[in-house]
């Protein structure tokens, strides 16, 4: 099979820690509380949690672009660093790095938030008509119907990535941590259908909890595009593998690497314990679904693939299921859903997806056929 290699990895996404001294100063008076007589104070004080930390993040990958080009002056100001050929430049490495044309103007508008509220009283609008612009002209990139592959065979995959990291005598300690890492997050996301954002923030003890001897998944109002909580269980037949995960392989990748950076909660984490962001996450699905399909399944195609399924097989369940993806409603006009439902829809789904699931002739899977599935 031929193999198509996937975009690289973007450059970081420098934390506000990292910042030059003269961001991080405008940062902190923009997140103050706002002042009818100071213009300059408190631009982003009334803004929700979520966005902050979005525009943020955003405003770091803008930061990261520049030092890797050796553009970024620590003692420069953040206006200064902006003009048409500098954004020209950065526009054209977001889509060289292979993203599309929605996520391109979503990060230009957001990056356009973050120098309105570092720097208000200058004139940014030719960012927001620029990102608007691309927005309108945006194309969808690719047909989900034909990237996606059936479910139970990507949980096929995952299964194969955790025993090749388990039987593998020939790749180095963390080689093995990283590809059962990946295999256990594949899983998760055939099994879940979380979005990328939720996907990427999970941290012990705030997101993966345990209750009752069981994990679950819990994300506050502010953490979830629908504005509603969300929780669900972690999938029964991926616990074994979270815990070996926690105890053994999570350990090795936070082996070494600067303690600064080090990611004391994150579930995700590369090597040195660096916390994986979301585009390290979608990076590591393209590779991984590429080197076994030839060609990348990006991790929203998960949700695409599990809603089109419920609503093939059971157009009535297909709100309830809505709901079980934390969507903030259905496409028709309902506003409010059955929650029981819900929990039934996805427990019916994964019912359905593994037992599917026909090894013929592979070895033993950890995925028996058949297991029910609580969310």
């Amino acid at each position: 099979m031929s193999r198509t290699q996937p975009p690289h990895p973007l450059w970081p996404c420098l934390k506000v820690s990292q910042w030059p001294a003269a961001d991080q100063q405008a940062w902190a008076r923009a997140l103050q509380p706002p002042h009818p007589l100071e213009p300059t104070i408190g631009y982003a004080g009334r803004w929700r949690p979520i966005t902050i930390q979005r525009i943020a993040e955003d405003y770091g990958r803008w930061l990261g672009w520049l030092r890797n080009q050796r553009d970024l002056e620590p003692s420069s100001n953040p206006a200064s660093r902006v003009t048409k050929d500098s954004i020209r430049g950065y526009l054209d490495a977001m889509q060289g790095a292979g993203l599309s044309d929605y996520s391109v103007s979503g990060r230009l508008q957001r990056l356009g938030n973050a120098l309105k509220a570092l720097d208000p009283l200058a004139d940014w609008q030719w960012i927001a008509r620029a990102a608007a612009r691309l927005h309108s002209e945006a194309q969808p990139r690719r047909n989900v119907d034909e990237c996606m592959q059936p479910p139970e065979v990507v949980l096929q995959l995952a299964d194969d990535l955790m025993t090749e990291a388990d039987n593998g005598r020939f790749r180095l300690p963390v080689e093995r941590a990283a590809l059962y890492r990946d295999g256990l997050m594949i899983g998760l996301q055939v099994l879940r259908a979380l979005r990328l954002k939720n996907l990427g923030e999970i941290r012990l003890g705030r997101h993966l909890v345990e209750r009752d001897t069981h994990w679950r998944l819990e994300f506050s109002p502010d953490e979830m595009k629908a504005k509603l909580a969300f929780a669900c269980s972690w999938p029964e037949t991926l616990e074994a593998p979270l815990r070996r995960y926690l105890d053994h392989y999570r350990p090795l990748l936070m082996k070494g690497g600067a303690r600064t950076r080090r990611a004391v909660h994150e579930l995700w984490v590369g090597q040195g314990g660096v916390a994986m962001g979301e585009d390290a996450i979608a990076y590591r699905f393209r590779i991984r679904t590429t080197e076994e399909f030839g060609r990348p399944i990006h991790t929203h195609a998960f949700r695409h693939t599990a809603s089109t399924t419920m609503a093939d097989d059971d157009p009535d369940g297909a709100t309830a299921f809505s709901a079980a993806l934390a969507h903030s409603g259905p496409a028709t006009s309902e506003k409010y859903y059955n929650r029981a439902k819900a929990v039934r829809a996805v427990d019916r789904f994964q019912g359905e997806v593994l037992s599917i699931r026909q090894p013929k002739g592979r070895r033993k899977s950890r995925f028996p056929a058949g297991m029910d599935q609580l969310i």
